[in-house]
This record gives C-alpha cells, structure tokens and sequence, in this order.
C-alpha cells in the first residue's frame, strides 16, 4: 500500500470557513487532467478556504466538496477537505477537524478527561502510534458508513512528515523530545450488499521533557478514503494527488505564527495570574492556622487577647467568665470583671482581639 503524505497542521475544532472554487486550473496539464504513474484519473478543480485564506487544494471536478479551516483556540488550526463522488459510492478525506489534542492520563487527570489549556482544550487518552491510531480512527469514522467491518492489515510506516523519528530540543529548562510514528490502516466493509475499502494513513507525535511529567501528543498527519473495493486503487491515487497538492498560503503562516505568540503571552499571564493567586490563598490559609494555633494556645494558658481602644495597644488578660476586661496602665495589671474595678481614669475597658 502506498503511503500518502498530508499535513495536519493545528489540533482543534470551533469555526469554520467554507470552500470556493478558484479560477485557477489545477496542474499539471492544460487539459486539467492529473496523472498518477501514467494514469489519467480525471478532471481537478482548484479550491480554497474563504474563512481565512488559508490554504488551496486541488479536488475532482464534479465532486461534492466540504470543510476548510476550524479552530479551538488561537494556537490550534485544523483542516478538513472532505470530497464525495457523484455517485455517493467514494469519499476522500484530507484531515479532520474533530480530532483534538492529547495528554497522556497522569495524576488528576483520568483517560477520557476533558482539560483547557487556558486557550484551547484536548483530551486525556494514551498516546497511540500512527499504526495504531489509524486502526481507532478508523472505526470511528468508517461504522457509521458500512456494516461487517473487519480489519485486513495495519503496518507501521517510518515517519514522512517529520524529518527524524526522534529530534531532541535543548531549552533553558532542559530537554523536549518529540518522538514520531506512522502507520496505515485497511478494512473491509459492506454498504448496501456492496463490498468496500477503508483506508487511513496517520502521524503522530509524542512531546516529553527531563523537566516535567506531562507528555503531550498530538496527530500531525491523516488522510483516509472509503470506496467501493474495485475502486480502491484508483481512490487511493486520487487522494494522494489531492493531499500533495494541499498548499499553505504563506501570509496566512505569518498570521497565524503572530497569533500564536499573543497566545502564548496570554496563557503565560493566565499562569502568572493563578499563580499568585493561589499564593495568597495559602498564604491566608497559613495566616489562618498560625491565628488558630495561637487561639489554642491562649486557652491552654487561661488568657485572652484584648486591645485598649484608647490606646492601641495589646494585652494579655486573664481568661474568664465575665463579659469585660479591664487593664490599669498604672500598674500594669489585667483583670477579667463584670465591674470596673476602683477609679475609672485608671481602668482601661478592654476589647477583645485577634492575635
């Protein structure tokens, strides 16, 4: 099985544009003809996202065409051209806008648990090599089209859209590797007392570091087709030649890498924000214990913690069962009374307080 090259640039799902038909004629001939190893698969067409101008692709002429530019968040383009035959009987798929971002499970965060990024969002699920994320991908989203669906090969394939399987970055806070890995996926299914192929190709890509426990992974390349099964080969080339001619308008790269940066300073200023936030939570949360420590302590000594109000100062006095405290600055002396004792500009009424 030949693999098909595709990038899927972004991991995420909100908005999305639409697709126009462009003026310009599709290569590689006047004719509009496209040939793969010699053969003529037919008329193509030039579409682009309207949204954003994002990209352009070209598509079979005739063809019903969906999808463009999606979005979660600022950092997370995803694209999706979806193409489907007159006939109804193929249908051709560069990317997909609901696949998320991942994080592998880790403490507090279960398999299946939504998260936010602050930004965007993803999902916490074990990360799966391209091999085996085409088979899961595949099941879900061929079943709904077919019945008897029965698996008939998945192979690992070396990685094409990431130069190395493995590339460490060095960084002041220490090393990030982002390890890739590709694989494709075939499946036979019936529709309609018809026999059909499924097909998926994926990338993926698993981010670790030295410095922190949580391991991020994401799907940086899928294409997939389903087609009755004597036109599997042809549906194949056909979606080779769409995904390869997938085409990133370079101004909106430049957009996008500025929106990107505002991003990130946000998250970092969220993070801060938090941060300090939760600093003065336990900073209150200490101030809270050290006055109840101290409270116990009052107690254990039989005194109680008052202020002069005409002076301000603060003064142990005894513990007791009456109401009201008094000290005499001329002596020094605290005493816990109903009355105020002797000469009142002697006696200060005392309040009681906090430590």
């Amino acid at each position: 099985m030949r693999t098909i090259v595709f990038l899927v640039s972004g991991l995420a799902v909100c908005a999305g544009s639409v697709m126009a038909q462009s003026t310009r004629q599709a290569s590689p001939a006047a004719s509009g003809k496209a040939q793969v190893g010699g053969q003529v698969l037919g008329d193509w067409v030039v579409v682009r996202d309207t949204l954003e101008n994002a990209f352009s692709i070209e598509v079979p002429k005739g063809w019903k065409i969906s999808g463009g530019v999606y979005r979660l968040g600022a950092n997370n383009p995803r694209f999706l051209i979806d193409m489907a035959s007159p006939d109804g009987h193929t249908n051709l798929r560069v990317g997909d806008s609901a696949v998320p971002a991942f994080t592998v499970p880790h403490l507090g965060a279960p398999e299946g648990m939504r998260y936010s990024t602050g930004v965007d969002w993803g999902i916490v699920a074990r990360y799966l090599p391209g091999k085996d994320f085409a088979v899961t991908y595949a099941e879900g989203r061929i079943r709904g089209m077919c019945q008897d669906m029965q698996l008939k090969s998945a192979d690992p394939l070396p990685p094409r859209l990431s130069p190395e399987r493995q590339i460490v970055a060095r960084t002041p806070q220490g090393e990030v590797v982002s390890t890739t890995a590709a694989g494709e996926a075939l499946f036979r299914c019936v529709a309609n007392g018809q026999e059909l192929a499924a097909y998926v190709w994926a990338e993926t890509t698993l981010t670790t570091s030295n410095f922190s426990d949580i391991r991020n992974w994401a799907v940086t390349g899928l294409v997939s087709f389903v087609a009755p099964r004597a036109q599997a080969p042809q549906a194949l080339r056909m979606l080779d030649h769409s995904a390869r001619s997938f085409t990133l308008n370079p101004e909106w790269i430049a957009r996008q890498a500025a929106l990107s940066r505002q991003s990130t300073a946000l998250v970092l200023k969220q993070t801060q924000e938090n941060m300090a936030a939760q600093q003065q939570r336990f900073e209150r949360m200490d101030a809270e214990r050290h006055r109840q420590s101290m409270q116990m302590d009052d107690i254990i000594n039989g005194v109680q913690w008052t202020a002069d109000p005409a002076t301000g100062q603060h003064h142990e006095a005894p513990l007791g069962p009456n109401p009201n405290h008094f000290y005499n600055p001329n002596t020094g002396v605290s005493v816990n009374s109903t009355l105020r004792p002797g000469d009142p500009f002697n006696w200060h009424n005392l309040t009681p307080a906090v430590r």
